[in-house]
């Protein structure tokens, strides 16, 4: 009788919470345990769960599981912490907490069996209406959504389009009819699921104070075996052949670029490679077939950190997820670095091959621009002229596709895969005379890091050359810009610009010409379909799209 009215009460406590104090931030869990292994908080919770309807298990940044009812707000928290307590339900020295730092879920109201009934019973039953979900049983789904591969957003408890497509998807793929709103079976189902998947992996949280990172390890498919400067080493202890390197080391922008060298040109990653580079970081994806990949670095200060993961490809799937959920949790703890003399494992890398690595000299840098997907540039013949290499960006290798003398353009592709943030949409340049534009590029060769915007003004046909495929602007521009894409007012490129004749110039010193859009995209045998796009971007949005699709482009010669 007394557990019938604890759970009477609860019941009723959380209806009234639910729709009182509306004014209230609703941030406030009643935290009732705190373990340090999930087989003990999942024990707990079951029990938890007879008396506690908006029972959560919590897990939290520091790799805690903690067991709480919520999320309320302070006054409707404090009043059911004190009833729940006096009435023995909870325990004593349960609290009010606005602060858990929440970073997964390993368990939810959909979980308690006394609520929703059993998950097998309600898998099976798949004609019941669309259920609603308070804000923490979004976060659940959201999160084991997000952990398999289905929702790419934010984990913020807001069902928008995102969300809805991500429901629609997985119904589909379990046998539901795709209509984007769970049922509460359904939802058993999805949780259900997620909570044995990485129950099974034991994905904690690791603060490893010697590398000064911060990042989720599976820890039922590795085991620390030790530190090999610049290297925490995990070995694998399972079938899934997974192995994990933390990488941490002082460094600056030349190590940053010699470690992307060494991975993409170089057998420590297995065969074919998929290449994502940025400012101050680089993600690279390789595999052979057996064998795959995961290499992570990004440069904080003067200090170069990251991770290096193997696994066998037949659980790639798995792999994957897990290798996600790593990357979002990924972080710098403090400022520290591995201390260079600390080795005590067997290392699989070693750094002797900076050493050894060609270091050739720069022979000349120009800007260029990303018109596809597939992360093909453009920019200035020129520049790419008699080089023994070309590389863009953060060091990415390229090949010349297309040259065009007569309009000073190359086209250039990558060698490995490579798959730009964003690319160059064309414009149609005939009738845009005296409209603003602004030109992107790296006005000081590169010494900024990153490019530069110049406002200007467009003229019109070169009436100089009357090639019709040039144009003219009036712009303030340096060296360096050449090469880079004009934009319109809407950030649609127009054309290329190309370098200063020089010399004894005809038109005034401002007045520069730039290759039509339809001919640069044509030369890499693309067919241009000019955008329609009529909105402004303001100078923020234009300088982010900028610097999205512009890169720095160098022609190296000799060793």
């Amino acid at each position: 009788m007394r557990k019938r009215l604890v759970v009477l009460l609860t019941g009723i406590l959380v209806l009234v919470s639910a729709n009182a104090g509306l004014a209230q931030q609703r941030d406030y869990w009643v935290q009732l345990e705190t373990h340090k292994d999930l087989k003990t908080a999942l024990a707990k919770a079951k029990q938890f769960s007879v008396v506690a309807r908006n029972l959560y298990g919590i897990r939290t940044e520091d790799g805690k599981f903690v067991l709480a009812i919520g999320r309320f707000g302070f006054d409707e928290a404090r009043r059911i912490r004190i009833s729940l307590a006096n009435d023995g339900a909870i325990p004593a020295t349960s609290r009010v907490n606005g602060q858990i730092r929440v970073q997964g879920y390993f368990w939810t109201p959909a979980d308690g069996s006394r609520f929703f009934g059993s998950a097998s019973a309600a898998a099976e039953n798949t004609q019941q209406p669309a259920a609603e979900f308070d804000q923490g049983e979004k976060l659940a789904i959201q999160t084991a959504l997000k952990w398999f591969n289905e929702y790419t957003g934010e984990i913020d408890g807001i069902f928008g389009g995102g969300s809805k497509r991500a429901i629609a998807s997985y119904q589909e793929k379990n046998g539901f009819i795709p209509t984007g709103q769970l049922t509460r079976p359904q939802a058993v189902q999805l949780l259900t699921s997620y909570n044995t998947e990485t129950a099974e992996v034991r994905l904690e949280v690791l603060e490893d104070e010697a590398t000064g990172i911060s990042i989720a390890i599976p820890q039922a498919l590795v085991r620390f075996s030790g530190y090999n400067s610049p290297f925490a080493q995990f070995e694998s202890i399972s079938e899934h052949e997974m192995r994990v390197n933390l990488l941490s080391m002082e460094g600056n922008s030349d190590l940053l670029d010699a470690l992307q060298d060494l991975f993409l040109n170089s057998d420590f990653l297995p065969g074919q490679k998929e290449h994502r580079s940025g400012r101050r970081q680089f993600s690279i994806r390789g595999t052979d077939g057996l064998i795959a990949s995961r290499v992570h670095a990004q440069l904080n200060g003067n200090r170069l950190k990251g991770f290096v993961v193997s696994w066998s490809t037949e659980h790639d799937e798995l792999a994957q997820r897990i290798l996600d959920a790593m990357q979002q949790s990924f972080r710098e703890s403090h400022e520290g670095t591995l201390d260079i003399e600390l080795t005590d494992a067997a290392s699989e890398f070693s750094f002797d091959i900076f050493e050894t690595l060609p270091r050739p000299k720069i022979k000349e840098s120009a800007s260029g621009f990303y018109i596809d997907n597939s992360g093909h540039v453009a920019t200035t013949a020129s520049a790419v002229s008699n080089c023994d290499a070309v590389q863009v960006g953060a060091r990415e290798p390229m090949t010349i596709l297309a040259l065009d003398a007569e309009l000073g353009l190359a086209i250039l592709a990558p060698v490995n895969n490579l798959r730009p943030i964003a690319h160059a949409q064309p414009g149609d340049a005939r009738n845009s005379k005296g409209r603003s534009v602004s030109v992107s590029g790296y006005s000081y060769d590169g010494e900024l890091g990153f490019p530069t915007l110049t406002r200007g003004t467009w003229i019109g046909p070169d009436v100089v050359s009357g090639n019709s495929n040039l144009f003219m602007i009036e712009a303030p521009v340096l060296p360096g810009d050449a090469g880079g894409p004009v934009f319109d007012e809407a950030g649609i490129v127009m054309g290329m610009l190309k370098p200063s004749v020089g010399g004894n110039r005809v038109v005034p010193k401002e007045v520069n010409h730039l290759v039509a859009a339809p001919a640069v995209w044509r030369l890499a045998g693309i067919e241009p379909t000019a955008e329609s796009v009529v909105a402004e971007l303001d100078s923020v949005d234009l300088a982010r799209h900028a610097r999205d699709i512009t890169v720095l482009v160098k022609c190296f010669v000799g060793n």
